[in-house]
């Protein structure tokens, strides 16, 4: 049940070892074509974080990820633009079912 509103997001991809360097590949290849910035220009892909309370929580799971070892392969860091809470597309790898960022949204 729902008031017509779907959200979804792909958090997590899980391939077989033997294509993880061509799907990370392409996805780095296609950030390229996701440009971040203010929601209302056509042009852009990304927004802003909703508030300072997520963002923060957002960061912390990045820091959190890189403090149990899982490797930063893109992103991971906050991008000042404008006025706002950005954080650049974030992608992990060498990510364990035990790590935080495994077991948590």
């Amino acid at each position: 049940w729902n008031m017509g509103e779907n959200w979804w997001a792909n958090s997590r991809l899980i391939v077989h070892e033997k294509m993880k360097s061509r799907l990370i590949e392409t996805v780095l290849h296609k950030l390229t074509q996701w440009p971040l910035g203010e929601p209302l220009d056509p042009g852009n892909r990304l927004g802003a974080i909703v508030s300072k309370e997520q963002f923060d929580r957002i960061m912390g799971y990045i820091k959190k990820g890189r403090a149990e070892g899982a490797k930063v392969v893109a992103g991971g860091n906050a991008h000042k633009h404008g006025k706002g809470y950005f954080i650049e597309p974030t992608i992990f790898d060498d990510v364990t079912p035990q790590m935080t960022i495994a077991r948590e949204e």
